[in-house]
C-alpha cells in the first residue's frame, strides 16, 4: 500500500497533475487506454495459463510476486520519463493485472494447503486480517515518506502571486529592487518565514500592480522562473541572499545581474511560451486567480 501511494502520486505528476494542470481529456483518454490494455492482457494470461495454476503453483505464484514489485519500479519511472508516461503506464498495468489474475486464482489453493483441519474459512480470514494489516502500516509509511518529501520540496524555492505578508522577511536586496521600478506592472523579491517546526521556509513572490494584464502575469511568473533556475544554479552562494540581513555590493550587484538576465530572457521566450501553451490547449486570454493572489500595489504617484 505505501509504494501504491507513492506509484499513484508520481503517475498523477507525471501526466501533470499536482505540480500543474493537464488536459482533463488527454488525461482520461491515457488512463482509459491504460485500463483498457491490461484487463485484455489479463483476460488473455488467464486464458491461455490456467493449467499452471494447478501444476506450477508455486512457481507461478512467485514469479508474478516478482512481476508485480518490477511493475512498481516502472510506474516509478513514469515522473522521470513523462513523455512515456501512457507506455510505461501501460507496461506495468499489464503487470498488476496479470500478477492480480494469479494472486486470485491461487489463493484458494494456497488457503487449502495450510487448512490441516479442513478450516478453509478461518485461513482466508486470518489472511485478509494480514493483509488489512499491512496495508494498514503502508499507508503510514506512505504519509511518513510524503511527509519527508514535502520538506525537501521547500528548497525548490516556489513561486507566490500575491502580496508582501508581514509575518514573511523580506532580504534587503529584494528591497533594493523596489528603487529600480518603473514602469513594470509587477514586482519579484525573495521571501522567508519560519513555520511551525522551525524549518526556515524561502520562496519567491511575484507581486502584480494595478493595471497589470494578462502578458504581464505569465511574463512574470517566466521571469520569477528563470530567477528560480539562478539561484538553484548556484544555492550555496545565494543562501545568504535569502536572509533578512545585510547583503554585500558584490551580492546586490549579482542580483541586479540576475533580475536583468531573466527579463532578458523572459522577453524573447514570451511569445513562443505563449505559442507553446495555446498549443497545448491551455486558455491564454484571461487567467483566474484566487482572492490573494488578485492583490495589488500601487505607487503614491498612480
Amino acid at each position: 500500500m505505501c509504494f501504491h501511494v507513492g506509484t499513484v502520486e508520481a503517475m498523477f505528476r507525471a501526466i501533470g497533475i499536482g505540480y500543474s494542470r493537464s488536459l482533463p481529456s488527454a488525461a482520461a483518454l491515457n488512463w482509459v487506454l491504460k485500463d483498457g490494455l491490461g484487463r485484455l492482457s489479463r483476460c488473455i494470461y488467464t486464458a491461455s495459463l490456467a493449467s499452471a495454476f494447478d501444476t506450477n503453483l508455486k512457481r507461478v505464484r512467485f514469479a508474478t510476486s516478482v512481476l508485480f514489485s518490477l511493475s512498481i519500479g516502472v510506474e516509478l519511472l513514469t515522473p522521470v520519463f513523462p513523455k512515456y508516461f501512457l507506455l510505461l503506464a501501460t507496461i506495468a498495468n499489464i503487470a498488476k493485472q496479470i500478477s492480480l489474475a494469479c494472486y486470485l486464482a491461487t489463493s484458494s489453493a494456497v488457503h487449502r494447503s495450510f487448512a490441516i483441519a479442513d478450516n478453509v474459512g478461518e485461513v482466508s480470514a486470518k489472511a485478509q486480517i494480514q493483509t488489512v494489516c499491512s496495508d494498514n502500516v503502508g499507508l503510514l509509511l506512505a504519509a511518513t515518506f510524503n511527509i519527508l518529501f514535502r520538506n525537501n520540496q521547500r528548497e525548490l524555492l516556489p513561486i507566490r502571486i500575491g502580496c508582501l505578508i508581514p509575518k514573511r522577511k523580506i532580504p534587503k536586496l529584494s528591497l533594493m529592487t523596489l528603487k529600480s521600478l518603473k514602469d513594470d506592472f509587477y514586482f519579484i523579491c525573495l521571501e522567508s518565514s519560519n513555520n511551525g517546526s522551525g524549518i526556515r521556509d524561502h520562496g519567491i513572490l511575484l507581486c502584480l500592480r494595478e493595471g497589470a494584464g494578462t502578458s504581464d502575469v505569465i511574463m512574470g511568473l517566466l521571469q520569477a522562473c528563470y530567477i528560480r533556475n539562478g539561484l538553484l544554479l548556484d544555492k550555496s552562494s545565494w543562501d545568504k541572499a535569502l536572509e533578512p540581513c545585510d547583503s554585500s555590493d558584490s551580492l546586490l550587484r549579482e542580483w541586479f545581474t540576475l533580475m536583468e538576465e531573466s527579463k532578458k530572457s523572459a522577453t524573447i521566450d514570451l511569445g513562443l511560451f505563449i505559442d507553446k501553451m495555446s498549443g497545448l490547449g491551455w486558455v491564454c486570454r484571461n487567467i483566474l486567480l484566487s482572492s490573494q493572489e488578485q492583490a495589488r500595489y500601487s505607487f503614491v504617484a498612480d
